[in-house]
């Protein structure tokens, strides 16, 4: 997949990791990549029902993308 992430730091037995440019604080999502489909969740909120959002290959690879060329303090505020 085009784009993927790969764990790159402390990944769980459940799958789960976080970027390794995640802060001390923990601060940073963690993904979860099984069978074509990327979960992605709050590292901080580890509650059995903490919301998870999921999408395809596809869609992963196109918010890395957009993440890749325009970072954060690019954007205007609310888009």
């Amino acid at each position: 997949m085009n784009g993927q992430s790969r764990p790159t730091s402390g990944t769980s037995r459940d799958g789960w990791f976080k970027s390794s440019y995640s802060n001390a604080l923990g601060s940073c999502v963690e993904v979860n990549l099984t069978g074509g489909v990327v979960s992605i969740r709050d590292s901080k909120d580890k509650r059995a029902d903490s919301p998870v959002m999921s999408t395809g290959g596809a869609g992963w690879s196109a918010f890395l993308s957009i993440v890749a060329t325009h970072p954060l303090s690019e954007r205007e505020p609310g888009s």
